[in-house]
């Protein structure tokens, strides 16, 4: 084996060792402090995979309320965005929400998601501000946010970018 091959296979390892280690040291010093939102996202999956319906059973998925984008725009509606980055529903009859008192204006979905990274539905304001739109629709991006707002359930990194809006 030539020395510049020793070199390279040497070097590979040591990359991978440190980032083993780096790895190590990120899940066991947790210095993000990312570990309470990992558990919380563990534990929400596990609790519905235990509620999951049996093959023999069929279960048909909620429709999602929809709306036009048009009520959102030039404040018409009462419909915002919360600061947490989910959409709040502009339709006058609340939407359906969860035994664990959650939001008037979000849906089933929604909610899950945002228990999820540890946000109560329940303590959202109905209402969000201007500059709170546009955050949302600037990361987010304006597609996605008329999804979201027609009853779209947002994905966690969607949720956890928009955090920034608040």
């Amino acid at each position: 084996m030539s020395r510049g091959m020793q070199i390279l296979i040497g070097t590979l390892l040591a990359a991978v060792l440190g980032g083993v280690a780096l790895l190590a040291y990120l899940i066991t010093a947790d210095p993000l402090q990312i570990g309470p939102t990992v558990q919380r996202a563990t534990h929400a999956v596990h609790e519905q995979l235990e509620r999951a319906p049996s093959a023999g059973s069929s279960s048909a998925p909620l429709p999602a309320a929809t709306s036009s984008s048009s009520e959102f725009e030039g404040g018409g509606a009462h419909a915002t965005t919360s600061g947490s980055g989910a959409a709040l529903r502009a339709d006058t009859e609340p939407a359906s929400t969860s035994d664990q008192g959650g939001h008037p204006l979000l849906t089933d979905g929604q909610e899950a998601v945002l228990r999820l990274v540890g946000i109560d539905p329940a303590s959202l304001p109905e209402r969000a501000t201007p500059t709170q739109i546009s955050c949302f629709k600037e990361v987010v991006g304006d597609e996605r946010y008329d999804a979201i707002v027609s009853g779209g359930t947002p994905t966690l990194g969607e949720v956890w970018r928009a955090r920034s809006c608040l």
